[in-house]
């Protein structure tokens, strides 16, 4: 015999949604109250038929960013697309970067300006941070993709395309 109603404990280890996920929906469900409503406790119970309505959505779109970044002193330009490849390999999804290295005007440290696509900005960052320990960035959404590669290749330098070969 199939359980009837589910709480959202039980919702969240069926669908593998965060329980703020669930409750976020429920929200948005508009119903009667025999398929969704509050038990004496407070929780809330939700008919088996509402079930599909909690679906993990896993179609997130790749997204551009422009993204800079000032690297610890000491690496040269060919150490810099290794650790950046290794970087790319950590990645959980599909990630492209397209990145021009260049020195700074002020001190001579090299620096990277990019444009990244991935589904995951966070995990990308958190791996730069792995890698390089500390590092200051700025990325920021990508709206006019061809005047930002014309300012990354300014100094003449070219771009270098690294892709973490996972599916899309």
């Amino acid at each position: 015999m199939q359980n009837e109603y589910y709480n959202t404990t039980q919702i969240s280890n069926l669908t593998e949604l965060d329980p703020r996920q669930i409750l976020y929906i429920i929200k948005q469900i508009n119903t009667t109250n025999d398929l969704l409503f509050k038990n004496k406790r407070g929780e809330y119970q939700i008919h088996r038929l509402l079930l599909p309505r909690f679906k993990k959505s896993e179609n997130k779109r790749i997204k551009h960013f422009a993204y800079s970044t000032d690297l610890p002193k000491g690496y040269t330009e060919k150490q810099l697309v290794d650790l950046m490849k290794y970087v790319l390999s950590l990645c959980k999804d599909y990630t492209r970067i397209e990145l021009s290295i260049e020195q700074k005007n002020k001190n001579g440290e090299l620096h990277i300006h990019s444009i990244l696509s991935t589904k995951n900005k966070t995990d990308y960052i958190r791996n730069m941070a792995l890698v390089f320990g500390s590092h200051s960035y700025k990325c920021s959404k990508l709206f006019d993709r061809q005047n930002w590669v014309s300012y990354c290749t300014k100094y003449g330098t070219e771009l270098i395309t690294i892709t973490n070969k996972k599916t899309n």
